[in-house]
């Protein structure tokens, strides 16, 4: 009689502590941070989704699941190439999660898939290829310390207004407002279309504006260049329609192909002694020019350079000068050459 008693009070002991919550092994994941001087990555603990599959398939040596709300995961290894499978999913697509493994993303894959507003980057991530999410909705994007190399026009049109790189990236870091440059700022790689300042003063430490760094983008007023400024990529600031001030500051020796193509509200160029190259279709398109002043140092002018409007061109040097220098087909329609005067300022 006595054990019995004894085992019925044991068993009401384990009942009571089981109800007061103890317990004997933990039975929760906790996220782990991990802390940067730029940022904060935090690895949350990953949970099924329950919202059901809508499609799956293989693309080389990755796999995919597009669950019912949106969500797109894709794991694997090695780079993701563009899928006609998924693309067929574009509109459905609302966020993109790319598993540990995959290192890169190839031209054009989420290209126009207008409702992906969320992607996920692992640390693995070192390549973003040109317009691999160009024409989404992406709004804010975080590159952890292995990215090596992202197409400044990766994100074209896409409105992002937060960007955060680690500090332990070794190829890009950012300014305050997430402006991206290479490491020791010397060249200003992107800056979004999200960005809503309708100005900016880029860095003294910048030699170059990289190729399509402030493509269409449409708030973009007035740009105070440094005078590090040696050079101007391709495209860097072509249909920035409401651009109406430059100053190119007196070390600028190159300006590129379709570099300020039309900048429609651009009205006044002024070159500075050091100009040596003036791209193809530079200026094309920027009707507001209806004068230019060129100095001596020009020894290329690109095809169809500027637009139909220039009417008159003040060249520095003589007309002998003029002669020497390499002049592309249509550079100037109809404009008259001036030799060595200057237009009214």
């Amino acid at each position: 009689m006595k054990k019995a008693i004894s085992v019925l009070m044991v068993l009401v002991a384990a009942v009571s502590f089981t109800a007061c919550g103890g317990r004997n092994k933990e039975d929760t994941t906790e996220p782990s941070v991990i802390p940067h001087a730029e940022r904060e990555t935090v690895t949350a603990v990953q949970k099924p989704n329950e919202s059901g599959v809508s499609a799956s398939g293989n693309n080389a040596q990755n796999q995919w699941i597009l669950y019912n709300d949106g969500a797109l995961e894709i794991t694997g290894n090695g780079k993701w190439e563009i899928s006609t499978d998924v693309l067929a999913y574009a509109d459905q697509i609302k966020k993109v999660r790319f598993g540990e493994g995959i290192n890169a993303i190839a031209k054009e894959s989420f290209k126009d898939c207008k409702n992906l507003k969320e992607l996920v980057l692992p640390e693995s991530m070192q390549i973003i290829e040109e317009q691999a999410f160009s024409g989404c909705n992406v709004q804010s994007l975080n590159l952890g310390k292995n990215v090596a190399l992202i197409s400044a026009d990766a994100f074209d049109e896409c409105e992002i207004t937060d960007i955060k790189i680690s500090s332990d990236n070794a190829y890009y870091s950012t300014d305050r407002y997430g402006v991206v440059f290479n490491k020791a700022k010397t060249e200003l790689v992107f800056y979004s279309d999200g960005f809503r300042m309708n100005s900016y003063t880029v860095p003294s430490t910048v030699e170059k504006i990289g190729k399509n760094a402030f493509l269409g983008n449409e708030n973009l007023v007035g740009i105070t260049f440094p005078e590090s400024l040696k050079e101007i990529g391709a495209r860097a600031f072509a249909d920035c329609e409401n651009l109406r001030e430059i100053n190119l500051p007196k070390q600028i020796t190159l300006i590129g192909v379709s570099a300020f193509e039309n900048c429609t509200s651009l009205k006044e160029v002024k070159f500075p002694e050091t100009v040596q190259v003036i791209g193809d279709r530079a200026f094309a398109g920027c009707t507001g020019i209806t004068a230019l002043n060129l100095p001596k140092s020009v020894t290329t002018i690109g095809t169809e350079a500027f637009a139909e409007s220039v009417e008159e061109v003040y060249y520095a040097g003589s007309k002998t000068a003029w002669a020497a220098v390499w002049v592309g087909d249509k550079a100037f329609v109809n404009a008259s050459i001036i030799f060595g005067e200057k237009s009214a300022e």
